[in-house]
């Protein structure tokens, strides 16, 4: 990952000893910490999906192709991202990446599928990351009219 995400902190004590401190910042590769909706989650209405991360990403490798949302019947949700990186701990440097849908989301159910290749310049996520959750139907029930 080269240099840039090192820093060398060099400290002498009285004695002569020498502590050499080195930390080494985003070190892997991108790594998701939490979604909203979360995995499984039956949600009351139409919201904006959102991924965050371990790690400060490369927004313009955040595409349809890399950050992919599906109904049911495998159709693409068309939609934008926004970016949110100022973050509270523990999400020091992290990115929060937000899939607002072109239009509202119909009732259903719907997977979340976030491809390796993208997200950072140093290489790819290990494998790719996939949750669902469901906008429900809706039941209408009728009363009963006996005469």
């Amino acid at each position: 990952v080269g240099v840039a995400n090192r820093t060398l902190t060099t400290a002498y004590g009285a004695t002569g000893v020498m502590t050499v401190t080195d930390t080494v910042y985003n070190w892997r590769d991108p790594l998701v910490m939490a979604t909203s909706p979360l995995n499984g989650a039956v949600i009351a209405a139409s919201q904006p999906i959102t991924v965050a991360f371990n790690r400060v990403l490369n927004q313009t490798f955040v595409t349809s192709t890399t950050f992919i949302v599906t109904n049911t019947l495998g159709t693409a949700i068309s939609g934008t991202f926004s970016f949110n990186q100022q973050l509270p701990a523990p999400y020091i440097t992290s990115t929060v990446v937000i899939f607002t849908p072109a239009s509202p989301l119909v009732r259903g159910q719907y997977r979340v599928t976030l491809m390796p290749a993208g997200f950072v310049d140093e290489g790819p996520m290990q494998q790719p990351y996939q949750w669902d959750f469901t906008f429900p139907l809706l039941r209408i029930f009728l009363p009963i009219v006996r005469r």
